[in-house]
């Protein structure tokens, strides 16, 4: 015979709903060890910073689970002064006053720690778990929470409930193992509601995984999830810092990142985390809605690499990165095509794709310093003189980026002018880094020295086999 969730088949009538005769029905301020929340800080959002203890306000509470993709944060010392208002992993938090009255969510562990302002309440139970923030979170948002709220509210104008109202709801209350499954088969039917909800695009984000993924998809989205914003948050808070959206015009994504190594590591740490984040949330539903920044991000990240070459890991894993990379497919690009060379023939061409002449200055640039690079023990005088020419355009002409952009085409035509006669005259070849560091050793360039040391030189290469 199956389990059965209802040990009774006697119902009692109560105040809030017919149940079974074994269920308590209690008081939450009978049960739960706090209730409660604080005021907004004086000095309202001014007082916000960027980093720091995670303070909860009523748009990051959802029934779907914490939303942090516009999370504030506060210092330090606000929170020792808001400390009795502390949220810990496993309170429920009910938002109490405004339209969105009612709407509440478990606060899951490894967020670390957290505050909440006077239009959210934390409950707090005793032994909190998951199970029992789950079932208590449930029973809120349900009839039996919405009631309550509605007939509070009746004939009044004002949305809102005290700590004493608060505390006077009841609620049903079985034994906690019955407690526990409950809370286990409503988070399960959390889950299949979301898959219909991204129905249109999951047979996509599932294609690229394996079965026996997606059998062990289930995990604990309650917890999980508001790492993934956070993960996301940042690194879109990182753009929206620099008043640019991904959206608008990747190539100004690109040239502010350009000779700042600092922001370019910085992108790459946080958008590493996120990919690695929704590589672990995937291919649960929830993740989906990620899923277009994650693509964009991921194209961006390609011409990023493309221009400035850092050599860096890469930010996603195989079954990620190959949702990334149907994208940029998707977008025309040739994952297979390698970045411009200056020695090959359509770099011109493929420059001028760029729509702006900045892009195009940054490209050139990077790709010169790439030849340099890889040259660089071949004739370590010429290609140092030619790292000094090209810094001394840049120190020259500043931001005047058409200047510098026929400049850095000059220059790459005559190092593809010399590589050419290299490659006709191999003798020369061979015996050019010598000539190049024996001028740079006697420090003299004058025309009777260069002249008396080339036609050494050329005796040299004559003599050689």
């Amino acid at each position: 015979m199956s389990k059965t969730l209802v040990k009774s088949e006697t119902f009692n009538n109560t105040p809030i709903g017919n149940f079974p005769l074994d269920w308590d029905i209690v008081a939450i301020g009978d049960i739960a060890t706090y209730v409660g929340s604080r005021i907004t800080p004086k000095g309202g959002s001014n007082v916000y910073k960027k980093e720091g203890i995670l303070f909860i306000r009523s748009q990051n509470v959802t029934f779907e689970g914490l939303l942090l993709d516009d999370v504030a944060h506060i210092d330090e010392k606000i929170h020792k002064i808001m400390k009795r208002s502390e949220v810990f992993a496993h309170d429920v938090l009910l938002n109490i006053t405004g339209a969105s009255i009612g709407r509440c969510c478990p606060f899951p562990k490894g967020l670390g720690t957290a505050n909440v302002n006077q239009h959210v309440c934390a409950i707090r139970l005793p032994n909190p778990n998951r199970e029992n923030a789950i079932f208590l979170s449930s029973v809120l948002a349900s009839y039996i929470g919405e009631s309550q709220i509605n007939k509070l509210n009746a004939g009044g104008n004002r949305e809102g409930l005290n700590y004493q109202q608060l505390r006077a709801f009841l609620i049903p209350f079985p034994a906690t193992q019955e407690r526990a499954d409950i809370a286990k088969i409503l988070d399960a039917i959390d889950s299949a509601i979301a898959l219909t909800d991204y129905g249109i695009d999951i047979a996509a984000a599932m294609s690229v995984y394996d079965q026996e993924d997606v059998n062990g998809a289930w995990f604990d989205i309650q917890e999980e999830l508001p790492k993934l914003h956070q993960a996301h948050h940042r690194v879109i808070n990182f753009w929206q810092e620099r008043n640019l959206n991904i959206y608008d015009d990747k190539e100004a994504c690109v040239n502010i990142l350009n000779h700042d190594e600092q922001s370019r590591a910085k992108f790459y740490q946080l958008l590493r985390e996120f990919l690695q984040a929704m590589d672990a949330f995937l291919p649960r539903p929830q993740a989906l809605r990620y899923l277009k920044d994650a693509k964009k991000l991921g194209e961006l990240k390609k011409l990023v690499d493309d221009i400035f070459r850092d050599e860096r890991p890469e930010d996603a894993k195989e079954k990620v990165q190959a949702l990334i990379d149907q994208h940029i497919q998707s977008q025309g690009i040739n994952l297979k095509v390698s970045p411009v060379n200056i020695l090959d023939l359509d770099f011109e061409q493929r420059v001028q794709q760029r729509r702006s002449v900045q892009t195009r200055a940054a490209e050139m640039e990077h790709a010169i310093r790439y030849h340099i690079r890889t040259h660089l023990d071949d004739d370590p005088v010429s290609y140092r003189n030619l790292s000094d020419k090209l810094e001394e355009i840049l120190q020259r002409l500043g931001a005047d980026w058409n200047a510098i952009a026929i400049e850095f085409l000059n220059l790459a035509q005559k190092v593809r002018a010399e590589q050419t006669e290299v490659s006709e005259n191999q003798s020369s070849a061979r015996i050019r880094p010598f000539f190049n560091a024996l001028i740079d050793t006697l420090e003299s360039s004058t025309p009777k020295i260069a002249t008396q040391l080339q036609t050494f030189g050329g005796l040299l290469c004559f003599l050689l086999p």
